[in-house]
This record gives C-alpha cells, structure tokens and sequence, in this order.
C-alpha cells in the first residue's frame, strides 16, 4: 500500500504544474500574412472551427471577423458563415481537402463578438479566448486535437465537453454552475474557480483534470476511464461526492465539505491531505483501490471494505460514532483518534484493522474470520465489548477500560486492560484471553485466564 508521506509528495509535484497550455505562443510558427480579408458577419454568440486554423477571440461591443494567411490562396478554400446563430469556419463543399500546409498556424482568424456563448471546435484548430469574458452561459466542445484556451471568465452555467485529444485551460472561473466531462486523451486545467451551485466533473476516458482553488455549492465526481483528477483545494458548501469505477485517481490537498462521500469499485486511488469541516464521512471499498487521507474531521464515520484495497487515515477527529466493517483482504488503518462517542469494528475477512490510539466512550469489536484487530498505543476508553468468532485475534492491551465484557467463540485470543470490571460472557472456543489492570472478572474461566503485569 502506498504510504501517505510518499504519496502527498507526489500530489503536491503534480498542482504546481495546473493551468499550463499545451500549445503556446512559443511554439508556433508565425510567418507573415500573404493575403488578408475581412467578412461582414454579425449576430452570432459561437463559433465552430472544422479547420485547422488559430483562431483569436475578443469580447467587445461590435462584430468583426478577419482572416489571414501566410500561404497564397487559401481563405478560399474556406465558407466563413452564420449559420443558426454560430459562425462557421469550414472548408468549402466544393473541396475535398485543404492543400498540405507547411508550417502551423498557416491559417488565422481573429473574431470579435459582443457576447460569446458557444466555442467549438471539430479539428486540430485552436480557439484562444485573449482577455476576461462575461457571458451568461457559455458551452465548449473539443471533438478533435484543437485546444480551447480562455482567460478569466464570469458566466452562468459553464460546460465543458471533451471528446478527443484537444486539450481546454481556464484562468479565474465563476460560474453558477460547473460541467465538466472527458471522453478523450484531452486534458482540463482550471485555475481559481467559484461555483455558486454544483459543480460535476466527468472523467471517462484518458484525459486529466486539474484545478487549483476550486469553491463550489456542490461537488459530485465519476471516474470510469484511467483519466486523474487533481483539484488543489476543494471549499464545498454541501457534500462532496468521489467515485471512482476504474484506474483513474484523485487527489487534493485539501477538502472541507458539509459530507463526504468516497466510493472506489477499481483500481484507482483516493487521496486527500486534509479533509475538515466536514458532516457524516462514508468511505466505500470495493475493489483494489486504496483511500488515504492524511487529517479527517467529520461528525461521524463509516468505512466498508469489500475489496483487497487499503483505507489508511492518518490523524482522525470524530465527533459522533466510527463504524468499520471489512468483509475481504482490505486493511483499515488509523494513526490516532480524539473524539468520538463509540468505534464499532466488524471483521469477517482477512483484512486487519489498526488503530495507533483513541480516546473514547466505548469500543465494540467482533473478529468472524481471520482478520485481526490490533491498537498499537496508549489509549482509553470508559467500555468495551469484544467477541471472537474466528482465528483472528483482538489485541487490546494498550487500551485501558473501565469495563470490559469479552466472548471468545473460536481460536482468536483477547487481550484487554480492564480497572473496574472484566465480564467472560462466554469462553468456548480455544482461544486464550489475557487481561492487565485491577479489574474484578466475573464468570471467571481459570484456564483461559493469566493476569498481566
């Protein structure tokens, strides 16, 4: 499994890189225009680019749109048109193709618009977006390798769809409402973003996504392609949502939200530096992927284990109950908790569960298979009732209880600190228990028992 120091190194290399373009200046081949024109369009809000051209866009208050190129005669192998309230760069119906072009970008547009709502394009043409816009909804769309580029944008609704390997970069992003989706090798990369309502980001296929400050009324995320996901810093008002279906991660560095819900059924990872400021926390494994978060802050927690992957948290505060279940090889471990009324822990698989230390009212354990549960340091307890009914053994003798109730049904061994009452409610099986402390044991079954010191 990978170790939380490693793997939050790893996370913070990968943000520092967000909202880089693919395609730059720098790299382009700029030759001096051949031949220019200037078309008498009006009355569109998109435009759709079926060329390989570089497209240049600016909001202001009237319409313009100019063309040039650096190779003799091709503007007219082009149709520039509105169509249906779009304006259409494409290739004429009379040609079948555009002559080989020598260098990119051969062909360049710059358009003017008073409001801009629709960016589209088909090929390997880019559209750039060169100053802040305001829009009251804006959609873009890249279905070939063109790249969308955009500066600093106010909207409405903003969506977001990639379906090939054209990649979209945002700079500062508010928006009422934020739609993202990936069907290519495509990447997005946003850099401060606000969301007023929710936000949804779709990963299906091989294309990355990565945000810097992400502020949002809602997050819902789903991965099913091997796409990652990287959003620095998530601020949600309502719940945060992260499924994973395949071998796609996601990670941040930090998240609060008013829940958390995390669901993995591939083999992808969750992980989260710091999660705080959260509600009820459901972490569900069901495959091989592993969950680490570093630092968890939650009214209450539940984990369930289905899969061979891992939950590892490092420092957890808990306000309500944990309760933990593994029903496979999946391991669940803890550094330390503080807070909490009750952990309740059920195991009816190999996986083990570890806590370093707590602090709490009461702790219930049951061991149903081979998997064992294990606190490793100093911790206290006002009760606790632990039961085994497999070969896995409860090995509890850093934890000090006032009250202990204990059942041991099969191979497993008990191990407990106990100060005021230690209850043998059933001892049948043939595993032995140990006890330290002052406790008084009723029920007491002599061969099972040794005092330790």
């Amino acid at each position: 499994m990978k170790k939380l120091p490693y793997l939050f190194g790893l996370i913070g290399l990968g943000l520092t890189t967000l909202a880089t373009s693919t395609h730059t200046n720098a790299t382009r081949r700029w030759e001096p225009a051949v031949e220019r024109r200037t078309y008498e369009l009006a009355n569109f809000t998109g435009i759709i680019l079926s060329v390989p051209a570089y497209v240049q866009v600016e909001q202001g208050t009237t319409f313009s749109v100019q063309g040039e190129t650096s190779q003799q005669g091709l503007l007219d192998y082009l149709s520039v048109s509105v169509e249906k309230g779009d304006l259409r760069i494409q290739l004429r119906h009379s040609y079948r193709r555009l002559p080989r072009l020598n260098r990119y970008p051969v062909l360049r547009f710059r358009v003017k618009l008073p409001n801009i709502e629709r960016l589209t394009t088909l090929s390997s043409g880019d559209i750039t977006v060169t100053a802040p816009i305001s829009s009251p909804q804006l959609s873009l769309r890249s279905t070939g390798n063109g790249d969308i580029q955009l500066d600093d944008v106010t909207c409405g609704d903003f969506t977001a769809h990639l379906a090939s390997s054209g990649n979209l970069s945002v700079g500062d992003l508010e928006a009422e409402t934020l739609n993202l989706s990936q069907t290519g090798s495509g990447d997005i990369r946003l850099s401060q973003t606000s969301v007023k309502q929710n936000t949804t980001i779709r990963v299906l296929s091989a294309g990355d996504c990565t945000t810097g400050k992400l502020v949002t009324g809602r997050l819902e995320h789903y991965a099913a392609g091997s796409g990652n996901t990287r959003l620095m810093q998530v601020e949600s008002q309502g719940q945060a949502k992260i499924t994973l279906l395949s071998s796609g991660e996601f990670s941040s560095n930090s998240l609060s939200s008013r829940g958390l819900e995390c669901l993995i059924a591939g083999s992808g990872d969750i992980s989260i530096q710091s999660v705080t400021d959260t509600g009820p926390a459901s972490l569900k494994l069901l495959s091989a992927g592993n969950l680490l978060i570093g630092t968890l802050a939650c009214t209450e927690l539940s984990t369930i284990q289905q899969g061979s992957g891992d939950i590892e948290l490092g420092h957890l505060q808990v306000k309500g109950n944990l309760r933990a279940t593994t029903l496979s090889a999946g391991c669940l471990t803890i550094t330390d908790i503080t807070g909490g009324q009750a952990l309740q822990t059920k195991q009816a698989g190999s996986g083990d569960i570890t806590i370093g230390s707590l602090n709490m009212q009461q702790v219930l354990c049951t061991v149903l298979s081979s998997g064992t549960f294990q606190i490793t340091g100093s911790s206290t307890a006002r009760e606790a009732i632990l039961s085994t009914i497999g070969s896995g053994d409860i090995d509890a003798k850093k934890l000090s209880v006032q009250n202990a109730s204990v059942e041991i049904l099969s191979s497993g061994n008990i191990s407990i600190g106990a100060e005021q009452l230690l209850q043998v409610k059933r001892a049948t099986g043939s595993g032995d228990l140990s006890y330290r402390g002052k406790a008084k044991v009723e029920l007491l079954n002599s061969s099972k028992i040794r005092q330790i010191k």
